[in-house]
């Protein structure tokens, strides 16, 4: 009989415990509070196998696969420029222009600066041009002319090209090469200067140069020249 008063105690003691354990971990706030929440083991091995690899979709790319992409890139943008060359004729004319323009105070500024006569030399035929410094090669003045040095040969863009200069007197140049001098004091002879494009007459450009000053500006089309009679001079 009292031994089992005892078996009953203990096992009252166990369910006891047992609920007590229950109660405790459907209260996570009291004990463990602070701490991370642990997943069952069942759940951490298996996400641990279902996880995928970080950065495992980036390895799908290819050298290969990065090339292609890079060349259809550079198709698109060449397609590009092309139609932009086509349907816009007048930025090549324009280009052209500023920097004829550029080139002409260049020379007319060097020769304000040195003191000295600078010349600016169109070549008709190839659609290109330079300017002829006063000084040869070992920046000495040029006693003979066909020392004299140069800055560079610059080209008009492709599809533009010089239509003509007309002089102070009224001639008009359609072949080989024009020289404009400028003097210390920056004056030139006045000077019309046509640029056209092979798209059509409605993208020429005019550049002239003044007498007195020397100074050069652009206006669009083809304009008549101001031509300046000897009674003038």
């Amino acid at each position: 009989m009292g031994q089992r008063l005892l078996l009953r105690a203990a096992a009252l003691r166990q369910l006891r415990v047992r609920d007590h354990l229950l109660r405790q971990r459907r209260r996570p706030g009291r004990r463990g509070r602070g701490r991370r929440h642990q997943q069952p083991h069942h759940e951490r091995r298996g996400a641990a196998v279902t996880r995928p690899r970080a950065g495992s979709a980036r390895r799908g790319f290819t050298l290969i696969e990065i090339s292609v992409v890079v060349l259809i890139v550079a198709l698109l943008l060449t397609s590009a420029t092309v139609q932009l060359d086509r349907f816009l004729p007048s930025t090549r004319t324009e280009a052209g222009g500023r920097d004829l323009l550029s080139h002409l105070d260049l020379a007319r500024t060097h020769a304000i600066a040195k003191g000295l006569m600078y010349e600016f030399e169109f070549n008709l035929d190839e659609s290109s041009y330079r300017i002829i410094t006063p000084f040869d090669e070992d920046g000495k003045v040029a006693r003979d002319p066909e020392l004299r040095t140069d800055l560079g040969r610059r080209r008009l863009p492709g599809g533009v090209r010089f239509g003509g200069i007309v002089d102070t007197g009224g001639e008009l140049h359609e072949r080989g090469s024009y020289r404009l001098r400028f003097d210390p004091q920056g004056s030139a002879e006045a000077l019309s200067i046509y640029l056209e494009n092979v798209a059509g007459e409605a993208y020429a450009l005019t550049v002239q140069i003044s007498a007195l000053t020397g100074l050069s500006k652009i206006a669009e089309g083809k304009l008549a020249p101001v031509v300046v009679t000897e009674d003038e001079l």
